[in-house]
């Protein structure tokens, strides 16, 4: 008799009419068949049962979950395979995809048969895979119940399961109730909080229960809180028991999973022995040979995962912990076999060492130990450590040696260190054994990159000469590290260090290229020549005629290892490259051929040809943006192939029923129902979209002639189908950007093409506003709205004055303080809904995912808020007039509550209205100032980095106005606090772009406020050591032209003294013709005028510079005088 009977026929005769009611689809025997057959490795014979099995889903899914049913009890007869199976297929008809499941399309009382049928199965399934989908099954049936149907009949029946004799039974109850915890009965489980203690008890002392005894607990823990989980804690003793006894036992590995997922949910589960857990689980890491590697790695995986959240608790609970940690990292980077095939393996495949599991994670380890822990404390262990393995002379604990330094080079703050450091990857890179070879150098390209440019500095009389030496390895792997490690070493290093070693790269590189049939080899050294183009830029022309033909015969291959399609990708990079690095005028015969060469090239869609495209693509804007104008002859044999590229509906297609979903399509539920996206088309399409948007501005009004086929192009893509637009957003938003472009090239032309360039720009604007407004005040998406947003700000700003009239200036803005207010609301709104989920009993699994979207969701409301407000920006541009009377008295009380914060979004976004008053409004802006000036100078010294950039910004383009000698002293002094409180972290481009801002601010305010400068010459010094800017070149290149306008003046003008003079020339002759921080224009002028000097004023000039700088002189004037 079922343990089940008599709650199944208390359902008031239910069960046993459907039992009538739904008959199985097919006999036993014949559906076993059709199981085996959808596994058939015999394609026809596979594809003919999938049809047949998804007909029937489709069009009986009664009959179809009960024939599933049928198959999984093993009283039926099926084997173990075909139950299993069957419950797999189950499960699936029961999951929801899209919001429809076979599951949800089936009878109640077919769902009540099934259910009762399952727990029949489960009374007698042995099989343990078997067992665990039937039990996923029954939590998949629990997490679908909604409305009035409650399954009260479930609870019951698992009890009952765990109140038998039966260990089987009971064991199955245990695994049940630990799958329905996290679902929508969590809190039905969790009420019979007495059966459930009395069930752990019993399970963590008997032997055959101990592993799903653990699992429960660790369920349970994951989803209670407060004084339910400290309750729980005190079964935490008889847990490691537990996990102790089953170590050699197959549920050892479910159990560390389990504890594992524990850990990084509910991590304060384990706070009152985490010590003791500690060191249980650091001995199983350590039992080389006594526990299976894998197992040893997720026992390590819990110590990281347990210490996360709150390392430095952990390290005061157990004080040892950087040394032992570290100690069982090492081990396990010394894991690695001794294979000869090793040198042969390639660099890129998947199953790259797939025998180092061990070895890899002792190196995330090491990396996750120093940097949680803190430098300071893992120092003294980790160098320990690491002396300890280099006196060892096995090949293994010299790689664990490097891999450690490889790890670790990032958080290592002291230069004593770093050196030793150093000095053992340089001494084993000319190890005996080429794996050690190999990892010394991977460890020293990563002390490079990791590193400061001063290591640099130290290091690169002793780096370089090995590094070159070390690329001729005969192991093409070892050489191939060589040369990446060459290149980290060379990208911080001032380009006057490269140039000098030059010749000694370069004549190993060409050789490199010109012998080796080695792809990684040829790979890694054109990303050096890329780099030593890079770095070099003019001092680089010696040796573009010996390099420059060299790649072009390489872009035209079409055999051999450097036909390939990477390789070949790669060296039309160098070409564009080279050309980077020499200008315009130079590279101009070897770009005509390099286009030639692209333009003959097929374009293929294979994932292989598509890596070539990818390259060629980069090339091409490099190129673009060196010849700039000279680019449009090849606009006409270019643009149709891009028109009919970026055809969005060719991405989108109707799904068929039973349609096979490509790894590259994603299906969407539609009103018009399923539809399927081909991701990589559309991907491809903004890639394209973003290289026209270069084309556009770089060729500047030579595009003026194709605007109309490209806005018509793009219209497509804004004007299509609202279903094809939602499925292809991203590429909706690539075009706003571009169509900008094509305003401000309209908008240029006006000067030589009249009005009919006026009535274009006009048109431009209007059909876009037009357009994006509607589809704005529409959305209530905000990654729809800051996209529209930032497009209409854009095309209105490039249009400038007198693209809008009036009353739509007013209209707009009234729109977008309406926008913004919607979003404080639906802000407001997520925030109400995050405190009511903090406050809820029990936390599930997805908690913590939940939480991060709540985070993101409340950034894509800040970024959409700062979308909203740049179009009060372009409204201003547009007609300041209407803006400062008809707008501002409005908005002004807003601002001013924003700015009434003392931090947060809010205060930022405001900061961005105070840039844009002092951008478009000028002298008009004066007045506006108090409203936000004070409050500027404060975020000055600001912890937040957006909001110092920010300020910079403002302080910049208010010293323009000479009514601003009135706060430049207060401005000198935030200012000048600001670079000596912050430094601009390596890595972060955010603390970069808010350093060059404020250095830029303080330049500018330099040279318009000189008088009020506490110590100009200081000031200078403080603004030229932290130039060029390395975020905001844009704002670099306008500094530089106010740098040279000024040093134009008798005297140096506001520069101050001749001293002042003498190193704002000098820095400008070193940036001359590096085309990221020197543009075409300023090349010139600085060419004309050095050229232009008399010799005893040149002289006297350039006595007072450096080497380096007098060598940039003599360059500078010989241009001058050879320009027409």
């Amino acid at each position: 008799r079922s343990h089940f009977g008599s709650s199944t026929e208390r359902q008031s005769g239910k069960t046993r009419s459907c039992l009538v009611m739904s008959a199985p689809l097919f006999d036993s025997a014949s559906f076993v068949a059709l199981l085996g057959q959808l596994l058939s490795s015999d394609n026809s014979v596979r594809g003919a049962a999938e049809k047949q099995f998804n007909d029937a889903k489709a069009q009986e899914p009664d009959r179809v979950v009960v024939s599933l049913v049928a198959c999984v009890n093993p009283a039926n007869g099926a084997d173990d395979t075909a139950r299993t199976q069957a419950g797999t297929l189950l499960r699936r008809c029961i999951i929801s995809f899209g919001g429809d499941s076979v599951w949800s399309r089936c009878t109640p009382p077919t769902r009540i048969q099934v259910r009762s049928a399952i727990f029949q199965a489960l009374e007698h399934e042995a099989n343990g895979p078997a067992q665990k989908i039937l039990i996923a099954t029954v939590s998949s049936i629990a997490d679908s119940l909604e409305g009035d149907d409650t399954w009260p009949e479930l609870m019951p029946m698992v009890l009952a399961l765990a109140k038998s004799a039966n260990v089987q039974h009971q064991n199955c109850a245990l695994r049940l109730l630990g799958e329905l915890l996290g679902t929508n009965l969590t809190a039905r489980v969790l009420e019979a909080q007495q059966d459930l203690g009395a069930l752990v008890n019993i399970g963590l002392q008997h032997p055959a229960l101990q592993g799903g005894a653990l699992a429960l607990v660790c369920e349970i823990a994951k989803v209670v809180e407060g004084s339910a989980l400290k309750a729980l804690q005190a079964v935490l003793p008889a847990l490691e028991s537990a996990l102790q006894a089953i170590a050699a036992t197959p549920d050892f590995e479910d159990a560390l999973q389990q504890l594992v997922m524990c850990a990084s949910i509910s991590p304060a589960f384990f706070k009152p022995r985490l010590r003791e857990w500690v060191d249980v689980m650091l001995k199983f890491a350590a039992a080389d040979g006594a526990v299976a590697n894998g197992l040893r790695s997720l026992a390590f995986e819990w110590v990281t995962t347990a210490v996360e959240t709150k390392p430095k608790a952990a390290l005061k609970a157990i004080p040892d912990l950087p040394v032992r940690a570290l100690d069982v990292a090492f081990s396990f980077m010394a894991m690695v076999e001794d294979d000869p095939a090793w040198a042969e393996v390639d660099e890129q495949a998947e199953s790259d060492d797939e025998d180092d599991v061990l070895h890899k994670s002792g190196e995330q380890k090491v990396d996750f130990f120093v940097d949680k822990l803190g430098y300071d404390s893992t120092k003294d262990p980790l160098t320990a450590t690491v002396a300890k393995y280099a006196s060892q002379a096995s090949f293994s604990a010299k790689i664990a040696v490097c891999t450690a330094i490889r790890a670790a080079a990032e958080y290592v703050t002291d230069d004593t260190t770093l050196d030793v450091f150093a000095q053992y990857t340089v001494s084993m890179a000319s190890d005996a054994h080429m794996r050690v070879r190999y990892t010394a150098l991977l460890a020293l390209g990563q002390i490079c990159h990791d590193q400061d440019p001063k290591f640099h500095e130290r290091w690169h009389e002793q780096f370089v000469p090995r590094l070159v030496q070390a690329s001729e390895d005969p192991v093409d792997r070892v050489a191939a590290m060589a040369l990446g490690a060459l290149e980290a070493m060379i990208a911080d290093l001032d380009d006057a260090i490269v140039t000098t070693h030059a010749d000694l790269i370069l004549k190993m590189t060409v050789r490199k290229l010109q012998s080796s049939s080695s792809t990684a080899v040829l790979e890694s050294a054109m990303n050096l020549l890329g780099s030593m183009a890079a770095s070099m830029e003019n001092e680089f022309e010696p040796y573009y005629d010996q390099l420059m033909p060299m790649f072009l015969g390489l872009v035209k291959r079409t055999d051999g290892a450097a036909a390939s399609p990477k390789l070949r990708g790669k060296s039309f990079e160098c070409v564009s490259l080279l050309g980077y690095a020499v200008g315009k005028q130079r590279f101009a015969p070897a770009f005509a051929q390099a286009m030639q060469t692209i333009l003959a090239v097929p374009l293929e869609t294979d994932e292989t040809s598509m890596l070539l495209v990818d390259y060629i693509r980069d090339a091409l804007e490099r190129m673009c943006k060196v010849m700039g104008s000279d680019f449009a002859q090849f606009l006409p044999n270019m643009l149709p192939g891009i028109y009919a590229a970026i055809k969005p509906g060719s991405a989108v297609t109707q799904a068929g029923g039973e349609d096979e979903q490509k790894d590259d399509e994603i299906a969407v539920e539609t009103e018009n129902g399923m539809m399927k996206v081909n991701t990589t088309q559309v991907e491809e399409m903004i890639a394209i979209v973003h290289l026209l948007a270069v084309f556009i501005k770089e060729t500047g009004e030579r595009f003026y002639d194709f605007v109309g086929p490209t806005a018509q192009a793009m219209a497509g893509i804004l004007t299509g189908s609202d279903e094809v637009m939602y499925l292809t957003s991203e590429l909706r938003d690539t075009v706003y950007p571009c169509w900008a472009e094509l305003v401000e090239v309209t908008r240029k032309a006006i000067a030589s093409r009249g009005a009919e360039a006026q009535a274009k720009t006009v048109e431009l604007v209007q059909t876009f506003v037009d357009k994006v407004g509607t589809d704005l005040n529409a959305a209530d998406d905000p990654t729809d709205i800051a996209p529209m947003a930032n497009g209409i700000a854009s095309v209105v700003r490039n249009a400038g004055r007198g693209c809008l009239q009036p009353e739509q200036v007013k209209v707009i803005c009234h729109m977008t303080v309406s926008e913004i207010g919607k979003s404080f609301q639906r802000d407001q709104i997520l925030k109400q809904a995050n405190a009511a989920d903090a406050s809820r009993v029990g936390r599930g699994e997805d908690d913590d995912e939940e939480e991060e979207e709540k985070d993101v969701e409340g950034e894509e409301e800040a970024d959409c808020r700062v979308g909203l407000n740049a179009i009060f920006g372009a409204c201003m541009a547009a007609d300041p007039a209407v803006f400062v009377q008809q707008v501002w008295p409005g908005l002004r009380p807003t601002i001013e509550q924003w700015l009434a914060e003392s931090k947060g979004p809010n205060r930022l976004l405001a900061l961005h209205v105070a840039v844009d008053v002092c951008e478009q409004l000028q002298e008009q802006a004066v007045a506006i100032w108090p409203v936000f000036m004070e409050v500027v100078l404060t975020c000055c010294t600001s912890t937040d980095t957006d909001e110092r950039q920010a300020a910079g910004y403002v302080i910049n383009l208010a010293s323009e106005v000479p009514a601003f000698a009135e706060y430049a002293p207060r401005a000198f002094i935030a200012l000048g606090t600001s670079l000596k409180k912050f430094k601009a972290k390596k890595n972060s481009e955010e603390s970069q772009a808010a350093q060059d801002n404020v250095v830029a601010g303080l330049a500018n305010l330099s040279l318009r406020h000189p008088a009020h400068s506490p110590d100009l010459q200081g000031c200078w010094h403080k603004i030229l050591e932290r130039m060029p800017f390395k975020e905001d070149t844009d704002e670099g290149k306008k500094t530089h032209r106010k740098m040279f306008m000024e040093a134009q003046k008798p005297s140096g003008g506001n520069l101050g003294s001749i001293t002042t003079l003498v190193l704002v020339l000098g820095y400008l002759a070193e940036i001359y013709g590096r085309v990221e921080h020197c543009d075409d224009d300023l090349k010139h002028d600085m060419a004309r005028s050095f050229a232009s000097l008399p010799e005893s004023t040149l002289i006297q000039l350039v006595g007072q510079m450096t080497p380096k700088q007098k060598s940039r002189v003599e360059r500078i004037v010989q241009d001058g005088r050879t320009m027409p």
